[in-house]
């Protein structure tokens, strides 16, 4: 991603965002929105600084104390740069006079967190700030709350088909943010830094540090530990990537932060809660690590920054003189069709095989070349089918009708 100019280095865990990264993150931030609202999501955006008071009333403050970024005001005040907002929202229910018929209420946001990486390495994979979808539902039972559990889950599913790389649903620990049940979500990938466990008689999948935290077994001694569901000791293990949590609070949090909801019988009553993350940063550059060459970039197509290149003649070619206004004329129309979709690469100084290459590097999915058969009559556009390593050759009409199949095809969000 450095390399092709996705991101730039700022200093260890931190990065810019180029034009090309921005771009692509920008339609899996849109993607994650739709799904969302899909299930009643409302967006919302709170503070990035959170007072380290309300991680001391949820009991988490000591025992995470190592990974926050704080920081004190000049009234001495302490805050957390937040890594999540568990107790944010809580707070903000608790400044809500909420009724049991408004619920149920799921709140997201997709905002930057913060983490203090002992050793932020892999690019945007572990980094020190980064880009998450934080969602937080609150409903008046447990029975309430499963349901809302099991959509939310259902949703992600969803959306990770969409995106269309390879993923894998796995029981986890609920670690330092708890709940009585959690789930995760995981590219496979040999860069990642989860193992995940299937059990070879009853197909139970889990993170093995559900296991590692429920006994005193190491990683190493894995080969006596038992399936939770079945106590078999026979598992396929694979490397993967965590892309997406899911955790069920109850009221871990709410009870203490007096997170409430006005009954039916007009009392007060603690909100069962749930949080569910998705890594919107590592997402992105997950999908790059499983899915690309030694030399180039492969998106998922609903990611890609731009779905097609269009690369005019070279200057002081012969064919340049035949071009005319085709490059605006192919751009105007296509997108009508790939709205924000159509890249030109301009650089008519290089040759149309330097810059075709870059383009193949950078993850193009297709790219229109006005070279040589320009001057045949009727002139005729090269379409490279990149990923397919197909060359078609068309007349214009014959480009517009290839590019609404491709559309049809896409069935993009």
């Amino acid at each position: 991603m450095t390399d092709l100019g996705l991101i730039q280095p700022t200093s260890a865990g931190t990065y810019h965002l180029l034009p090309l990264g921005l771009k692509s993150l920008e339609k899996l931030t849109n993607t994650i929105d739709h799904f969302m609202m899909g299930i009643g999501g409302q967006k919302i955006q709170m503070p990035t600084l959170t007072f380290s008071s309300l991680w001391k009333k949820s009991g988490r403050l000591a025992e995470c104390e190592s990974e926050l970024m704080k920081m004190t005001d000049r009234e001495n005040r302490e805050y957390i740069l937040s890594p999540t907002h568990e107790e944010a929202v809580c707070d903000l229910i608790n400044n809500t006079n909420i009724s049991y018929k408004q619920l149920p209420l799921r709140l997201y946001q997709i905002t930057n967190k913060f983490r203090d990486e002992l050793r932020p390495r892999f690019g945007l994979l572990r980094g020190r700030e980064f880009l998450m979808k934080d969602l937080y539902t609150f409903d008046k039972s447990e029975k309430d709350g499963k349901i809302t559990y099991d959509e939310v889950n259902t949703a992600y599913s969803a959306l990770f088909d969409y995106i269309g790389v390879n993923w894998i649903k796995a029981r986890g620990s609920g670690g330092t943010i708890g709940g009585s049940v959690s789930h995760e979500f995981h590219f496979l990938s040999s860069a990642g830094e989860d193992r995940i466990q299937i059990c070879q008689q009853c197909s139970e999948i889990f993170n093995e540090e559900l296991v590692l935290h429920r006994s005193s077994t190491t990683s190493a001694e894995l080969d006596t530990l038992e399936c939770l569901n079945c106590g078999s000791k026979e598992f396929m293990s694979h490397v993967a990537i965590e892309v997406g949590h899911s955790f069920l609070l109850g009221t871990k949090y709410t009870k203490p932060l007096n997170a409430t909801f006005v009954n039916f019988s007009g009392k007060s009553q603690s909100l069962e809660m749930g949080c569910y993350g998705l890594g919107v940063s590592r997402i992105l550059a997950s999908v790059i690590e499983v899915l690309s060459t030694n030399t180039d970039i492969r998106w998922p197509l609903p990611l890609v920054p731009y779905s097609i290149a269009i690369i005019p003649p070279k200057n002081g070619s012969k064919e340049e003189q035949y071009v005319g206004d085709l490059p605006e004329v192919l751009v105007n129309y296509l997108n009508q069709i790939l709205p924000n979709d159509v890249l030109v690469d301009d650089r008519s100084e290089f040759t149309i095989g330097r810059r075709f290459k870059d383009l193949k590097m950078l993850g193009i999915p297709y790219v229109i070349v006005l070279g040589k058969r320009l001057m045949e009559k009727p002139r005729i556009i090269e379409l490279h089918d990149v990923y397919g390593d197909i060359v078609t050759d068309l007349t214009m009409d014959q480009v517009f009708n290839y590019c609404c199949d491709l559309k049809s095809k896409w069935k993009m969000i």
